[in-house]
């Protein structure tokens, strides 16, 4: 039988042969007499033909004959150069995996068609079988990049980091399955039909998979050789990579990545869960540290925004604190922005910004103790230093999620009518750099039919909605939850949770009440010429004047002579929202404002009955 006839049998069989001899031997080199033992990567090195050397290979059968056939198996030994090769018995053979056996290779043929190199064997007396087994060699974890190399060729292997493709899951295992890792390199794992294990399911998690690596079709495939081969793969499901989908938007920094330097769809290790793996989702996330983050990319009630996969995480790396950065998942082929993420880098953390207050009011003719934990700041500042913008924060059309630029100064002129800016962008707004490929400058519309949706809005997130009916609010009645714009575990107050922060019931004058002082905590009343806000008697709070920003075109509005945040509920005919208004010599909890104003947001965390 010619060289050509063996491989055609053997590939018949299993469609396998072996890997490349890298140089010749002959074998009348090899002194037969001072020679007895022979390791498998030494007869490699034969040149092809019929084997003359009296000498013998000892190795273990690795193969089991319900997996590879009864007339094929593999041999390992377990020498330092740890080799495997594919024998030919040519008839049925009793072999099993672990038996340890003797190959005597006078007369044997060593077949290199291809540069591959198979052992066939003339007859059962080339091959002496001991009485005692050993338990097969552990599996060698490797790469794809070495299995396809052939230098682990018939040899038991493993390869880490692998899933198989999301089309065969629950398939079972008797069959070409497709294998892919995060790196989109893909292996074929092949059971045959006739396995007793073929009927099992693939598990559908990720790990690592084992089985002999053979050759066929010009690739190194895996043949596993009993469903413990599958065992490893109890790790969770992992994004493969591919074209990255999330994009820095805008960053309050002067560059795009000021703050966070890159976001990515596809994994990075070692990641830090924001939002503990997907079970405390939010729009916003405070970062007090430099790192690598991760959150799954839901809105804040658990879903998916249409149009991004399942499972699908976002990456990011802070690589500062002290700003605000928004991040979006882009749609790969509209390239449309489908949600946005305000990612806020703080100095200090979420827990170190949460206090108690305890209030007792007594206006009014009502007598009424609360009780909240309340940011020590305004959602997005970046300190609480008097005379600053920086405790100014962001704001935020009412019902909407995505923040809207701040300022980078504390005052304006006296005058209404004279403003420091007349629109949004202005020489109030604070600096920004933006992601000009997916959103344009800071601008203002009336909206559109889009706008009406939080998801249609979230498209345009440095988009100042002009016009009301086109608001993605424009149905709520209260601030929705799938745009809060406050951290999982918090939201924006309600009327009576304002009413706990000041103190008191209703609106009042609190001239000579000995309630709102300077910075200094001495000089009664607010501030309104020199650091421009406030603070309240016993709480250790920065209030700033930090205005309001106009509905019609986004312009500042009362910055240095007022403070204002959003409640979360509107009036009676839902053209205004409820906020709270703090101007020189009145307090007012829950003040009527156009819902098209911006305002900042001061986030109360959720009550929990015990």
């Amino acid at each position: 039988m010619n060289d050509n006839i063996i491989k055609a049998a053997i590939c018949a069989i299993l469609c396998c042969t072996v890997i490349a001899c890298e140089k010749d031997v002959k074998p009348e080199q090899i002194n037969p007499d001072a020679l007895r033992v022979l390791t498998i990567s030494e007869v490699k090195d034969f040149n092809a033909g019929t084997l003359t050397a009296k000498v013998t290979i000892p190795a273990v059968v690795m193969s089991k004959s319900e997996v590879l056939g009864t007339t094929m198996f593999t041999i390992q030994d377990g020498y330092e150069s740890r080799d495997g090769i594919l024998i030919n018995h040519k008839s049925t053979h009793s072999y099993q995996a672990g038996d340890n056996i003797l190959i005597d290779i006078d007369g044997c043929q060593l077949s290199k068609d291809d540069s591959f190199c198979t052992i066939t064997i003339p007859n059962d007396k080339s091959v002496t079988k001991s009485n005692s087994t050993t338990a097969p060699y552990g599996a060698i974890i490797i790469d794809n990049t070495k299995l396809q190399s052939g230098n682990f060729q018939s040899m038991y292997v493993g390869l880490s980091g692998y899933e198989v493709i999301e089309e065969q899951i629950s398939e079972s295992v008797g069959k070409t399955l497709k294998f892919i890792n995060k790196d989109s390199d893909t292996i074929r794992v092949i059971t045959p039909s006739t396995a007793s294990f073929a009927g099992e399911i693939v598990p559908e998690l990720s790990g690592t998979i084992k089985g002999i690596a053979l050759y066929q079709d010009g690739e190194y495939v895996i043949v596993p050789q009993n469903i413990s081969d599958f065992a490893q793969l109890t790790e969770k499901r992992f994004r493969v990579q591919g074209d990255n989908q999330a994009i820095l938007v805008w960053s309050g920094g002067p560059s795009l990545d000021s703050f966070v330097s890159e976001a990515s769809t596809n994994e990075v290790e070692g990641a830090v869960s924001l939002d503990a793996d997907g079970t405390q989702p939010a729009n916003c996330f405070v970062i007090d540290k430099p790192g690598i983050y991760s959150f799954y990319a839901k809105n804040p009630l658990g879903e998916y925004p249409a149009g991004i996969p399942e499972e699908t995480q976002i990456y990011i790396h802070v690589q500062e604190v002290g700003g605000n950065t928004v991040v979006g998942y882009v749609d790969p082929a509209s390239k449309k922005i489908l949600w946005t993420w305000h990612i806020w880098t703080s100095t200090v953390s979420l827990e170190d910004m949460s206090l108690t207050r305890n209030t007792t009011a007594t206006d009014n003719n009502q007598t009424v103790t609360r009780s909240i934990v309340m940011l020590d700041r305004l959602l997005g500042a970046v300190n609480t230093t008097p005379g600053t913008a920086g405790p100014h924060g962001l704001y935020y059309q009412w019902g909407r999620k995505d923040p809207i630029i701040g300022v980078g100064i504390i005052g304006q002129f006296s005058s209404t009518e004279d403003e420091s800016e007349t629109e949004i962008g202005g020489a109030a707004t604070a600096s920004s750099s933006i992601n000009k490929t997916y959103v344009e400058d800071w601008y203002f519309d009336d909206g559109d039919e889009e706008t009406k949706t939080h998801q249609g809005a979230s498209a345009y997130p440095t988009r100042y909605i002009s016009n009301n009916d086109n608001a993605p609010s424009v149905e709520d009645i209260t601030w929705a939850a799938v745009a809060n714009p406050c951290p999982y575990g918090y939201h924006i107050p309600n009327s009576d949770e304002s009413k706990a922060i000041w103190g008191v019931n209703a609106s009042l004058n609190y001239g000579g009440m000995e309630l709102v002082y300077h910075a200094d905590g001495t000089t009664e009343g607010m501030d309104t010429e020199t650091h421009l806000g406030f603070v309240l008697k016993g709480l250790d709070v920065w209030f700033p004047n930090n205005g309001n920003r106009a509905r019609k075109a986004g312009r500042m509005l009362n910055l240095g002579r007022q403070h204002h945040y959003w409640c979360d509920y509107l009036n009676a005919s839902g053209a205004s929202g409820y906020a709270a208004r703090i101007r020189d010599n009145q307090i007012n909890p829950g003040a009527a404002i156009n819902r098209g104003n911006a305002c900042s947001i001061r986030c109360v965390k959720d009550y929990k009955e015990e």
